[in-house]
């Protein structure tokens, strides 16, 4: 009935109006191969950033693109497949239109030169961020007694995990005993630093989990052997921090502890 029209149409209008602009087009097409953050489309686009901002806002509106923020960044991307049906009917439309991906051709090539960037200082990032990290942590641990932990707890078949795992050293280590290594930490950048070792390192028995301490995303009895470095004492209640290690921890396993303790000087 003209209810349920009524209903519908202001999706309608905006997924019309996100597909009826030249830009927005090239915008789509540029975020359905590529996440892609404000500054980096408007070194491709060659369009200020207000425009593109705006631009952005109408794909939002119409539910084409989704948002993901980093810090003081805002990526967007388009997933074909989780867009409305009326939706991908017409982005399927325009994808099959022969002059599509010969429009503004040159936006194909500046995506090349912007993800190629984005590379360089990525890995110069993550090597910066990996030898200060890891300098830290050995100040306080003894690297030979972290190796000595992982060997003797840690052996063939065996799921471990390594709670806080940071820029992933102890994670690497565990992964070479271990069927399987699973490394939790509350941050994403931790985590796409510690991504970057373990593709380096050309180990593939390792999953990431993003996840607090105090509500690990692994269920119950599921790790053969767990560890948690230098992370108790960042938490506001470390009991509860336990407590979690040994929900997830199998009746015969175990969980390696260590941190810092107060001293009198």
């Amino acid at each position: 009935g003209y209810s349920d029209i009524g209903e519908i149409m202001p999706t309608i209008e905006a997924t019309l109006k996100s597909f009826g602009q030249s830009t927005r087009l090239r915008i789509l097409r540029l975020v359905t191969s590529q996440e892609l953050a404000v500054n980096e489309l408007v070194e491709i686009l060659g369009v200020p950033q207000s425009r593109v901002s705006r631009h952005l806002a109408v794909l939002r509106q119409g539910g084409l693109t989704e948002v993901r923020r980093e810090g003081n960044s805002i990526y967007y991307r388009m997933d074909a497949g989780k867009i409305e049906p009326f939706a991908g009917a017409l982005w399927r439309a325009v994808r099959a239109h022969q002059g599509y991906w010969d429009f503004f051709p040159g936006d194909l090539e500046r995506l090349k030169q912007v993800v190629e960037q984005r590379e360089v200082r990525t890995k110069e990032y993550f090597d910066v961020v990996v030898a200060e990290w890891d300098r830290i942590r050995r100040t306080y641990i003894d690297e030979a007694l972290s190796f000595l932990a992982v060997s003797s707890l840690v052996g063939p078949g065996a799921v471990a995990v390594d709670i806080g795992t940071g820029t992933g050293e102890v994670l690497l280590s565990l992964a070479q005993s271990a069927a399987k290594a699973i490394g939790v930490d509350r941050s994403q950048k931790m985590l796409d630093v510690c991504r970057h070792r373990v593709e380096r390192s050309g180990i593939e028995n390792v999953e990431l989990l993003l996840g607090e301490a105090e509500d690990l995303p692994l269920d119950d009895c599921s790790c053969d052997a767990v560890f948690s470095s230098m992370l108790l004492h960042h938490l506001a209640d470390p009991a509860v921090g336990v407590r979690e290690l040994a929900r997830i921890v199998k009746p015969a396993g175990k969980v390696v502890i260590s941190d810092l303790v107060k001293h009198e000087y």
